[in-house]
């Protein structure tokens, strides 16, 4: 039976925010994964990004992507 389990989740330095023109937002994080499988660890990274408008005051999330390599 092949199983995998993730070994180790520690979020990178990348990550971080920012506010364009005071009313959209683009924030992303980074995070480093490891699996151990039967075949040995299995190292990636992750990227999230997402991104906020603000309308009436309020912020909004409005779309994400994630990006795996």
């Amino acid at each position: 039976m092949n199983k995998n389990n993730l070994k180790n989740l520690t979020k990178g330095f990348g990550s971080s925010g920012r506010i364009f023109n005071g009313q959209t937002a683009i924030k992303t994080k980074v995070a480093d994964v490891v699996f151990s499988t039967t075949e040995g660890d299995l190292h990636f990274k992750v990227i999230r990004a997402e991104t906020y408008i603000k309308d009436n005051g309020k912020w909004y999330f409005v779309l994400g992507k994630k990006l795996i390599f």
